[in-house]
């Protein structure tokens, strides 16, 4: 009986072992392991989105820091062709110098006139410079920009050419060598007046400075014909003139001295 009771007590202990073993299986196959592995690639997941989003942050950086670079070298060239274009200016004003015996001085734009109504521009040279008022600016070959109206002990006011309240005695190089006064119309444009109606003026024709003013010698060029208006019954006619320039990229001029 003892020996059956250990036999029957061994077989139900190995079943109850089994039976142990099978639910085991089943709680890691069936459980454990599918969460384990779902917890894994979660977290696989998340690390490949923290290291997405830390290379994201460093290319953003990159690019940020590439941009700064882009417009520090932007800027930096478009001030080395500003320089560079004041510099041909300046050497072509220099030639022109040397060709037609004036005295000069060349002078920086430092400021313009608040006054809408105006087109005055203020130059670092003054008085004790030897400036004066009625002295004329030029820039180029020869180009008239305007006169000086107002000379302080360090600064000047120059009056342009395009100013409403600008005159400046010309000449037409035609056959008639046709005198007029040259305006300003409303800081837009010029146009020449007093023009005999009997004398041919034709588009295309040059104006420059007619010498009659007491320090702007002959020459100087303002401009050419671009249009002709005649009044039937009037003296004169009047011509609008095409100036060359740009008065709102003037940076630098030369101003003629005289030795008086």
């Amino acid at each position: 009986m003892k020996i059956f009771a250990w036999a029957m007590a061994t077989i139900f202990g190995v079943l109850f072992l089994l039976v142990i073993f099978n639910k085991s299986y089943i709680l890691f196959d069936k459980i454990i392991y599918p969460v384990q592995g779902f917890l894994y690639n979660r977290s696989q997941g998340i690390r490949n989105l923290y290291e997405n989003w830390e290379n994201f942050r460093d290319l953003e950086q990159d690019n940020k820091l590439l941009m700064e670079k882009n417009i520090q070298l932007e800027l930096l060239n478009s001030q080395l062709l500003s320089a560079q274009q004041e510099n041909e200016e300046l050497r072509v004003s220099l030639n022109y110098l040397k060709e037609n015996p004036y005295t000069s001085i060349g002078a920086e734009v430092i400021g313009k006139s608040s006054a809408t109504y105006e087109q005055v521009l203020i130059i670092n040279k003054g008085t004790i410079h030897g400036i004066k008022p009625g002295y004329p600016a030029i820039v180029g070959e020869g180009y008239l920009v305007g006169k000086i109206i107002v000379a302080h002990k360090t600064y000047s006011l120059l009056q342009l050419l395009i100013d409403n309240n600008s005159a400046v005695a010309a000449t037409i190089q035609n056959i008639d060598k046709t005198s007029g006064v040259v305006n300003g119309e409303y800081g837009l444009s010029l146009q020449m007046n007093f023009i005999p109606q009997n004398e041919n003026v034709v588009v295309g024709d040059k104006v420059i400075s007619s010498g009659l003013e007491k320090y702007i010698p002959r020459g100087l060029l303002l401009g050419v014909v671009e249009e002709v208006s005649v009044e039937q019954g009037e003296l004169f006619k009047a011509a609008d003139i095409k100036t060359m320039l740009d008065f709102n990229k003037i940076t630098s001029l030369i101003i003629l001295k005289s030795d008086d």
